[in-house]
């Protein structure tokens, strides 16, 4: 036991000395960290993450960054800049008050269908597939096929973590599929599961309210687009879509704060799914800098509308955590 015990101090203190040795060779380029859901659960474990960065980083506005790289001029050393995709309001009601509390600054993009109550409380395309499978009464399941002659998929549904595992190979084949094609394809597997989706998304899935983004625009948080309905933008070849998706996504979000918005991130963001056409009509709406999912740091010379970010989850283990921080993963 004693043997064990000193093995695993030696090994904790290598660990911590590698990251520390990571963040010293990585202190001069930013860490753009990408977060999406924030549950009440991982409160605790998202407050010691800001803690850690509190001691350890700068951590910067996304519009203090783009004008030092619009000057050619280095971020601070050891730079964080916190990203949120989707608008989903646990935002708001998890991470934003640990966020006001460290005085951190934090950039959220926005897909301004989801939060258009006006014209219906509208899913995000991937959470209808993923309250689908978190919901269905089975425990074993065969979802159809994408293509027709094809066999049905056969899934394991015994537990969370497989019910995540299967929504996230049906939604990621999924996703190529155009708008409607794909929402008829949900439909489906939501029949073979046995689940009847709602029209609105429950509370789980809700979309933050525009009086909220207002409110928390107030309190330094920068809000961006993020298109209207998320789609992947490969899978978009007309013009006219693409200036809908992306432009309009602008005005809304502009029109609802009354203020520039300079930022915009692709969705899913893998190299593969964003065309170079998705990239000019980004660059013709004006906006100052997109973000992509690609793991990479930031620096002077840095494609301003190719920004690489690390992604993260606020209930990460504080080992893997710090690994990212320090931008001690996989580069893509």
């Amino acid at each position: 036991m004693r043997a064990v015990s000193i093995g695993t101090v030696a090994k904790s203190v290598a660990v911590r000395a590698a990251v520390s040795a990571g963040r010293w060779l990585h202190r001069k380029k930013a860490t753009l960290l990408n977060y999406h859901r924030f549950y009440p659960q991982h409160a605790a474990q998202f407050l010691w993450q800001c803690e850690n960065l509190r001691r350890r980083y700068n951590v910067i506005s996304l519009g203090e960054l783009t004008r030092r790289l619009r000057e050619g001029a280095a971020p601070p050393l050891n730079s964080i800049v916190l990203t949120i995709d989707d608008g989903h309001r646990d935002f708001y009601t998890c991470a934003f008050p640990i966020l006001r509390e460290y005085g951190f600054a934090a950039t959220m993009y926005l897909p301004t269908a989801f939060l258009d109550r006006a014209e219906g409380r509208k899913w995000l395309w991937f959470d209808r597939f993923n309250y689908a499978f978190l919901h269905s009464p089975l425990s074993q399941a065969e979802v159809p096929p994408l293509s027709a002659g094809d066999a049905p998929i056969s899934l394991c549904l015994d537990s969370v973590a497989a019910r995540t595992a299967a929504s996230s190979r049906v939604a990621t084949a999924a996703q190529w599929l155009s708008s409607s094609d794909r929402d008829a394809y949900c439909d489906r597997v939501a029949g073979a599961l046995d689940v009847r989706i709602p029209e609105a998304p429950p509370e789980e899935f809700a979309p933050l309210t525009w009086d909220e983004v207002r409110l928390m625009a107030k309190s330094g948080v920068e809000f961006g687009g993020h298109t209207v309905t998320h789609p992947i933008l490969e899978t978009i070849h007309s013009p006219d879509e693409l200036a809908f998706e992306i432009a309009h996504c602008k005005a809304r979000v502009e029109e609802e704060l009354q203020a520039p918005a300079a930022h915009f991130a692709y969705p899913s963001g893998r190299a593969n799914e964003i065309s170079a056409a998705a990239k000019a009509a980004v660059r013709q709406a004006g906006f100052q800098t997109a973000v992509t999912t690609l793991s990479g740091q930031v620096g002077p010379g840095a494609d301003p509308l190719w920004l690489q970010r690390i992604g993260v989850n606020p209930d990460a283990a504080p080992l893997w955590f710090q690994r990212c921080a320090a931008a001690m993963v996989k580069v893509n």
